[in-house]
């Protein structure tokens, strides 16, 4: 998408070894120092996300998303879940983080953040439709940038591109999943290999990750390739690793009480 839409000359090997860099820095310096520089990403993703799709939504057409429901598709709703569920992929793990027992209102925080979650998410889908509509949604790749192009303030003449400004912010979120799963890996290959020094461990998984995006460049179409495959290993461990985690959790807890 950043080689379509940003920067069609320059090759893709060199955006990802600067993403892999920039992930690769955070997972040496360690999780709370990520956890520091994504509040800052979380704030203006997630604050840019949000007035960009504000404007759409009185720019939009609100017939092109009506009905809103229609009883009799029910049936269609529950058989197109396989079809989203990857979209919602890794938010289960939240139902466990922070495990603080001694938190009550932790509970309801982890509810009303997976509420707000799907709120958002159907908000941005219905904004995009209103922009594009239905019937030509599906004729586009990239069918959000194509709405957020459509945005036009006359009072800001000088930005023409608001598209620019969602990838810059999606960056940032790319950015911090990379960090993320990077400093994931590389602290439970410190574990296991506590002789091994940090520097090169994340330089092994940097390296390793960088190999492995040359290779998914040589499939014409690994974007669709991936998203088939991870849809039905997803929806695995969208169940497995929260159980894994209770059961672990529920141990350590009896293992202390005792």
């Amino acid at each position: 998408m950043i080689n379509a839409n940003l920067l069609p000359k320059t090759p893709r090997w060199f955006i990802l070894i600067c993403t892999l860099l920039v992930s690769g820095y955070g997972a040496h310096k360690g999780l709370t120092n990520i956890g520091r520089l994504i509040e800052i990403y979380g704030l203006m993703a997630l604050g840019g996300t949000i007035m960009l799709h504000i404007i759409m939504l009185f720019q939009g057409n609100f017939n092109y998303i009506r009905p809103l429901f229609v009883s009799k598709d029910i049936g269609k709703y529950v058989l197109s879940v396989k079809d989203f569920a990857i979209a919602f992929i890794g938010i289960e793990i939240l139902t466990l983080i922070p495990l603080n027992q001694k938190n009550k209102k932790i509970t309801a925080i982890t509810v009303f953040t997976i509420i707000g979650i799907g709120i958002l998410y159907t908000f941005i889908v219905s904004t995009t439709i209103m922009m594009v509509g239905m019937n030509e949604i599906g004729y586009h790749k990239y069918s959000m940038l194509t709405a957020i192009r459509q945005i036009e303030i006359a009072k800001i003449d000088f930005l023409k591109r608001f598209d620019i400004i969602y990838i810059i912010i999606g960056l940032l979120g790319i950015n911090a999943g990379f960090m993320i799963v990077n400093c994931g890996v590389t602290d439970n290959i410190d574990k296991m290999f506590p002789k091994m020094k940090r520097t090169y461990v994340t330089f092994t998984v940097t390296a390793i990750v960088f190999i492995g995006g040359l290779i998914s460049f040589l499939f014409k179409d690994f974007r669709s390739l991936a998203i088939t495959v991870l849809s039905y290993i997803s929806i695995i461990t969208a169940g497995i690793i929260p159980i894994t985690l209770l059961i672990l959790s529920g141990r350590i807890k009896n293992e202390k009480n005792n």
